[in-house]
């Protein structure tokens, strides 16, 4: 009975231990797939939004550099082109100022547009468009500062500064008729073109925010624009009109690839990611004015330790301080303003130099700073100009 006992006493603890090791092994399964939800979270999200772009990367800081390892070859080929570009620059300077004649004496027409990208083909601008065109508004990414030109040889399309998309659309459009630009067409027929971006990128890596408002209650035609040309970049982030237009006419030709896409209602996120989309871009929250303030990175030039030594004597006037002490506190700082600071410290608390020249250093800048004090406080009381 008692080996009985110790048999049914133990029988039950079997089953519990199996039991508790099963659910535990439950519990562990449990938990590496909650560690592994977030981790599948993050790789969802990150192909959601793309690789990260830095705003470097959405400009370009040299006509000449690119990143494919070439440099070198192409620097020579563009040394070897150099005077027939020349050449070429000449004859369609001559060209444009025709151009621009005949774009003011011929009327708005088929005839005008079709002779507009004629001579724009002359004067070294390519064009080739995808898709069609079934609406009156056109937003379009920015990339050259002709673009707007190239936007009206293919659709006629009016270039509307985005500061004019505060106000209400007919006024806008009576504006540009008022302007100018289209004024033998009608309201209904006038084709607008937006650059939302309000600065230009390189085109290659993303598309600045867009802007919240292009013309109220209006559907859009959002527009992919792309452009190439050999030997050089198409613009820098420092490029203007003028510089632009040097290379146009320097080089054979600037290629511009034109997509349409299809009409949608303008929603500024919607559209800026629907345009990089259709150019192998991604859509970024940066705006027109971290552009700028990348450019006044871009051209710091951090002053010289003599200019430096030079403001901080100037504000510290009338004491006259040594040159060494100046640039010694300058090197200990790295500011202008810590070396100030660290400079008037010393002449209200008490120092103890270890070393008998610092000593003396010391007793020749309180000599200096007692004289000229005295020396201000004379010219005061006699009305003299220290």
């Amino acid at each position: 009975m008692g080996v009985t006992s110790t048999t049914m006493e133990d029988t039950p603890v079997v089953p519990e231990t199996k039991s508790t090791t099963s659910s535990s092994s439950d519990d562990a399964k449990e938990e590496l797939l909650k560690a592994s939800e977030p981790e599948v979270e993050v790789e969802q999200k990150e192909k959601n939004e793309g690789p990260e772009i830095k705003i470097e990367q959405l400009f370009n800081t040299s006509w000449f550099s690119k990143d494919d390892g070439n440099d070198i070859l192409r620097l020579g080929l563009l040394l070897f082109y150099t005077p027939i570009g020349l050449l070429l620059f000449v004859i369609r300077t001559f060209i444009a100022t025709q151009f621009l004649l005949l774009k003011a004496i011929l009327p708005e027409s088929k005839v005008k547009q079709k002779a507009m990208r004629v001579m724009g083909t002359v004067l070294g601008v390519t064009i080739s468009t995808e898709g069609q065109i079934s609406c009156p508004t056109f937003v379009s990414n920015n990339i050259t500062a002709i673009d707007h030109f190239v936007m009206y040889a293919v659709t006629n399309a009016s270039y509307v500064k985005m500061e004019m998309t505060q106000l209400p659309s007919p006024v806008v459009r009576l504006l540009c008729i008022y302007d100018g630009m289209l004024k033998k067409a009608s309201i209904p027929k006038l084709t607008l073109v937006f650059f939302p971006e309000k600065e230009t990128t390189n085109g290659q890596f993303g598309l600045l925010s867009f802007y919240e408002k292009v013309l109220l209650d209006e559907t859009v035609q959002p527009v992919g624009l792309t452009v190439t040309r050999p030997l050089l970049n198409v613009n820098t982030v420092q490029s203007g009109m003028f510089s632009e237009l040097f290379f146009l006419f320097f080089l054979p030709y600037t290629h511009y690839t034109i997509k349409f896409l299809p009409p949608e209602t303008y929603d500024e996120l919607q559209t800026q990611k629907t345009i990089a989309s259709s150019i192998n871009s991604v859509p970024t929250k940066f705006k027109a004015a971290d552009k700028a303030e990348f450019v006044r990175k871009l051209n710091y030039r951090p002053p010289s330790i003599a200019t430096m030594a030079r403001t901080v004597q100037q504000q510290l006037h009338p004491v006259i301080l040594s040159p060494e002490s100046i640039l010694a506190a300058l090197q200990k700082t790295g500011s202008v303003e810590k070396a100030v600071e660290e400079l008037r410290k010393s002449f209200t608390e008490p120092s103890f130099p270890k070393s008998a020249s610092q000593r003396m250093m010391s007793f020749q800048e309180k000599k200096r700073l007692m004289i000229a004090t005295a020396r201000k406080k004379y010219c005061e009381q006699n009305g003299l100009e220290f």
